[in-house]
């Protein structure tokens, strides 16, 4: 996955930016120094969901330690793709967090 420089870089920036009418999964990976991410489980979650995925786009801070993967989603059924969130991605390769939009009063 290509990650890119002229995005936010980091988590604050991201949510920042997120848009109020979407759901995104935001996952992130603390890298050790050389070490390339392990993006398959990611990249399978794609490929399972992919006539819900609007987008998605990777960031990388300046340290170059954190990877972010957000992916941006067409309305879904948030509690079937958080079960298969977590039978798929192993917690010790990447955290992730689910941002939904909430009607506003």
């Amino acid at each position: 996955m290509e990650k890119k420089a002229d995005k936010p870089i980091n988590l604050s920036q991201i949510k920042n930016n997120l848009e109020d009418s979407y759901t995104y999964i935001i996952f992130e990976k603390i890298l050790r120094p050389g070490e390339i991410a392990n993006t398959k489980e990611i990249i399978n979650l794609f490929t399972r969901f992919k006539k819900n995925i609007v987008n998605h786009e990777d960031y990388c801070d300046v340290t170059g330690r954190h990877l972010f993967i957000v992916v941006k989603l067409a309305p879904i059924e948030l509690e079937y793709i958080t079960q298969e969130l977590i039978s798929i991605i192993d917690p010790e390769d990447f955290s992730f967090t689910i941002y939904n939009s909430w009607p506003k009063e």
